[in-house]
């Protein structure tokens, strides 16, 4: 009982992560176009050129220019991934896959050990 319990509290954290993503993915209604005043797809395929204007040195300029470069890398390993998928198959691959599977098996064993501790 006590395991059954335990893999319905991970369920529920990794079902509300996942209703969360769906709100954000389809409640952007971008365009791949490039748009000088806000972020778009374009974005998302190319990488956020708006860091500059966005974010002043008091905010911590560097810290997002980093994160923003770290994020067009990723973009292109995935494009350009040893498996040969397209961007979209080791997108869907990586990112709703395999992460998923583990993080609940993370959660899992933590939530596992943390009631067996509180015994």
């Amino acid at each position: 009982m006590a395991l059954v319990k335990t893999i319905v509290i991970c369920f529920l954290f990794a079902f509300t992560v996942f209703i969360a993503m769906l709100g954000v993915n389809w409640g952007h209604k971008g365009s791949h176009d490039y748009d000088p005043n806000q972020c778009s797809r374009y974005c998302h395929d190319k990488g956020c050129y708006h860091i500059e204007k966005k974010f002043s040195d008091s905010t911590g300029e560097n810290w997002f220019k980093l994160g923003s470069e770290v994020y067009r890398k990723n973009i292109l390993l995935l494009k350009n991934n040893g498996l040969g998928l397209s961007y979209k198959e080791i997108n869907l691959l990586i990112y709703v896959l395999l992460l998923p599977i583990i993080a609940f098996l993370l959660l899992f064993n933590l939530v596992r050990k943390w009631k067996y501790q509180r015994r």
